[in-house]
Parts: structure tokens; C-alpha cells; sequence
């Protein structure tokens, strides 16, 4: 006897509206030489998101969906302090259609260098 597995995708009404109306942002992070892709989370709160360690720094990137008003993208850096937590170093929130141009944050014990941006792709 074959089993059949049933799958249900239930989509939030303002995430599906964003997914039908805006294109997905994608933020690169720089550290040295090296360049990643980080996911950028969709959310209907601020709370949430991904969060990315790359070097000694932590970045967490979120689409925040708030029921009845525009999205927004949350980009924010944290920095790993002496105690091995980490402080947030620079917050950074943009309006559709999400590109921002590269930004260069500086730790601020170490002076290590990380550049950001965001881009959207349709």
C-alpha cells in the first residue's frame, strides 16, 4: 500500500501580497575577501529574522510585513564584544524596492572592516 503524503502552505495575507508585489531582496556581506549571500527572512513583525555570524561580526536581515502599512527591510549589525555577546553597532531600515548602496561598518575594539548592501532582483 503506497502512502500519500498531503502538504499545506499557508500563506499569511500580507506575505502573500508582498510575494505577489515586490521582488525578494538579497544582502551580500563582505569580510576581508569574503563575499556571502544571506537569506533575508519575511515576517509580519520586526521581531524575528536571520541572523548571519561572519567574522566578529553577527547581521540580521528581516522583510517586515506590519498588518496595514508598507514593508520595510531591517538590516542590522552586531558586534562581538569582550564578554563574547554582542552589541548592536548600526541599525539600518529601507523602503521599497530595497537596494541600498554599500555601507562600510567598522568594529569598534578591532577596527575590522564589514561592507554591506542589498539589492532586489526581479
Amino acid at each position: 500500500m503506497k502512502k500519500i503524503a498531503l502538504v499545506v502552505v499557508l500563506c499569511l495575507p500580507a506575505v502573500c501580497s508582498f510575494a505577489a508585489n515586490f521582488a525578494q531582496p538579497a544582502c551580500f556581506l563582505k569580510y576581508y575577501d569574503q563575499i556571502v549571500s544571506v537569506p533575508v527572512a519575511v515576517e509580519q513583525d520586526a521581531l524575528g529574522g536571520n541572523y548571519h555570524d561572519i567574522g566578529s561580526f553577527r547581521v540580521r536581515t528581516l522583510i517586515a510585513i506590519p498588518e496595514g502599512k508598507n514593508p520595510w527591510l531591517l538590516i542590522e549589525v552586531y558586534a562581538k564584544s569582550e564578554d563574547d555577546d554582542y552589541r548592536i553597532i548600526t541599525s539600518q531600515k529601507l523602503s521599497p524596492p530595497f537596494a541600498s548602496v554599500p555601507i562600510e561598518v567598522i568594529e569598534p575594539e578591532l577596527g575590522r572592516s564589514l561592507v554591506y548592501h542589498c539589492e532586489s532582483f526581479q
